[in-house]
């Protein structure tokens, strides 16, 4: 190499750091992120039925284990049909959204009652529109059952739940199915008092579905 190939490479060499500089100084050493305002850090559980097997029927007392609840079949208010007409499914079907299988309740409630007390709960539901009767569903908030003519869009920011334990508000956001008669879409319920315990959901027929806990 001669004296004026060294010096040519001498030069490069100084502009190439120069030129290097600024986008170094545009990389910065990564740092934490606080979360935004508003954002939860809550604990939150869930749990589908997917690991149950379609067609299983439950009766009057009988209980499932799963993931952070238990759920005890209960009876229902409002109805005259025979015990042995009504129960509680496991259903090869996606009508309240979510994978198959969901739970099917006929006239009889499903009630769940969480491994720990919680703060609010959300699940996928969905309810028959029509077929011949009007709408029919209970709800229950700490052992306080409540019967829901016409609906569960009726009872949208009602308060249930009168034990010591406390109450909770129910949030229902439900919309027409594109097809078939089903009102289909969220519902949530939110501790206004002391936390939720249990809480049970049926109806002439109602589906579940993606059943979450905030503790």
């Amino acid at each position: 190499m001669n004296l004026l190939d060294k010096k040519l490479i001498d030069v490069l060499g100084v502009w190439a750091c120069l030129l290097a500089a600024p986008a170094m100084a545009q990389s910065p050493e990564p740092t934490d992120v606080s979360p935004a305002a508003g954002s939860s850090t809550a604990e939150r559980d869930c749990f589908d039925f997917s690991l149950l097997t379609p067609g299983t029927r439950y009766e009057l007392g009988d209980t499932v284990q799963a993931a952070h609840a238990t759920i005890t079949m209960r009876d229902y208010l409002g109805s005259r049909a025979p015990a042995d007409s009504r129960g509680v499914w496991i259903a090869n079907t996606r009508l309240a959204g979510g994978t198959a299988p969901e739970l099917r309740t006929y006239l009889m409630n499903a009630q769940v009652m969480p491994d720990v007390p919680v703060r609010e709960v959300t699940l996928n539901i969905a309810e028959a529109s029509s077929g011949g009767a009007a709408p029919h569903a209970n709800i229950e908030v700490n052992g306080d059952r409540y019967e829901v003519i016409g609906g569960l869009a009726g009872i949208n920011g009602t308060v249930i739940g009168n034990s010591a334990a406390g109450n909770a508000a129910v949030f229902v956001n439900l919309a027409p199915a594109a097809v078939g008669n089903w009102n289909v879409g969220t519902l949530e319920l939110h501790a206004t008092k002391g936390t939720i315990e249990s809480f049970a959901f049926g109806g002439l027929q109602v589906f579940l579905n993606n059943i979450c806990f905030v503790k």
